[in-house]
């Protein structure tokens, strides 16, 4: 086993501090695990079963609210879980355990042993949750029957060890602690590095300046034509219509036939100009809040229909 590079009395007091924020975030990641999957097998750990202080009534209603409360405490579980996480991955994050080492050399020894202890206690905490899946499966038929025939939902949920990419997402990436991938495909670190930003993150568009000015033109072509049709497109005197006179197709009705359509247009190809120089201005000095990488990782996100991304539960 790999202890690391010989450190003083304050740095080893550090390295054991992040060593045990560490393991308290493998353990919650486990936990986070674990109340997922229970939550799609729709079954309550026994931890989290309350009692029926009225069981010897034989009241049908008694056991079904027993029921209700148990499944809104298990999912009140699993928020807690995600909100220690959070906490956990900043802690984990500061890197205060750097202060008192003197050299890189010593630094990289220390991380690597971070990383090995990291990685170790996940497989064990993923392992020791997958058991007591298998145990709580097998106390429902259903889910006992299709774990003995070894349907695919099932084997999904429930695969030997943590080979699962939900631990290949989390034992390299000690900074990659709020992304959890409970699918069989690995994601690469752009894309975790993406993931991380958040639901929210917006990433910066690039303005087609021609595309945006034409979009304006045919939005004010419309509004005079209707101004038109409604003042002189309609005709009350009979006519024969074999040949009418009708107007080009990129015909535009000329200016100054309505003051208030006039003001509105110019009004809008005002604001127009002022926006594309802002954006020419700002263009300049703000440069794309993607890296090259995490662009091409939004690209294959988005291409990948086999993929759910979602907020946690």
């Amino acid at each position: 086993m790999n202890f690391g590079p010989r450190l003083n009395a304050q740095a080893l007091r550090d390295r054991r501090n992040q060593e045990t924020t560490l393991h308290k975030l493998a353990q919650t990641q486990s936990d986070i695990y674990f109340l997922t999957c229970c939550k799609k097998l729709d079954i309550v750990p026994k931890g989290l079963r309350l009692k029926n202080p009225l069981s010897s009534s034989g009241l049908p209603e008694a056991s079904r609210i027993r029921e209700q409360a148990s499944v809104k405490l298990r999912n009140v579980a699993l928020k807690l879980c995600y909100r220690k996480q959070r906490t956990l991955t900043g802690n984990a994050n500061t890197n205060d355990w750097r202060r008192h080492l003197n050299s890189q050399s010593k630094v990289n020894g220390v991380e690597r042993f971070l990383k090995d202890s990291y990685s170790t206690h996940v497989r064990r905490c993923f392992a020791k949750k997958n058991a007591k899946l298998r145990t709580l499966s097998k106390e429902n038929i259903l889910l006992s029957g299709l774990l003995e025939q070894g349907h695919p939902f099932i084997n999904h949920l429930f695969k030997t060890g943590v080979e699962r990419s939900v631990t290949t997402t989390t034992n390299s990436h000690p900074n990659n602690q709020q992304v959890i991938n409970l699918t069989d495909e690995p994601l690469s670190d752009a894309q975790l590095s993406l993931l991380n930003k958040g639901l929210s993150f917006c990433p910066t568009t690039k303005i087609d300046d021609v595309d945006l000015s034409f979009s304006i033109s045919r939005f004010n072509r419309r509004v005079r034509l209707k101004e038109w049709a409604h003042t002189e497109g309609i005709s009350d005197s009979p006519q024969p219509l074999s040949h009418p006179q009708l107007p080009k197709r990129e015909w535009t009705p000329r200016t100054n036939r309505n003051r208030y359509i006039d003001c509105i247009t110019d009004s809008v190809q005002q604001h127009l100009r002022s926006f594309l120089n802002t954006i020419d201005n700002a263009h300049t000095s703000k440069t794309d809040n993607l890296p090259k990488q995490e662009r091409r990782a939004l690209k294959e996100l988005s291409q990948n229909k086999d993929l759910v991304i979602k907020p946690a539960d």
